[in-house]
């Protein structure tokens, strides 16, 4: 779908997520998809992510926990896509789940949230940016 298909959404937001292909992709683990505003939401996007996300760190060819979101970025920029990055720090990729989500299998490989990362403070801070979309 796109924001024709759907005129009530204003903008989004994801955590944890990128266009970097992961393992078993037919185009390639590590490569990043075409991103422009023909074929994207056609709202404004926020990419959302953490400073201690193993799960994107494994994507990453030098294991930096955010490279996949700022690489997703820069292929959103160069096609005009409206769209900005936010960094958590001590977040990992789990952080926004309550309860984790075990059999996702992201829990087996993600890495611990920073000492004293306030999970709550976390997730309260995303429900407020997904009510400042509504």
């Amino acid at each position: 779908g796109s924001a024709r298909d759907f005129p009530e959404v204003v903008g989004a937001f994801s955590y944890g997520a990128s266009t970097v292909n992961g393992p078993g992709s037919p185009l390639g683990e590590g490569t990043c998809l075409d991103f422009d505003k023909s074929r994207g939401a056609g709202v404004p996007l926020i990419l959302l992510g953490g400073d201690r996300d193993g799960i994107s760190a494994a994507l990453s060819a030098d294991g930096d926990a955010t490279e996949t979101v700022r690489r997703t970025l820069k292929a959103a920029k160069a096609g005009k896509a409206a769209v900005d990055v936010l960094v958590f720090e001590g977040a990992n990729h789990m952080a926004v789940a309550d309860p984790a989500d075990v059999p996702c299998g992201a829990t087996a490989n993600d890495w611990s949230a920073a000492p004293g990362f306030d999970v709550l403070a976390f997730q309260r801070g995303v429900t407020d940016v997904a009510a400042a979309l509504a």
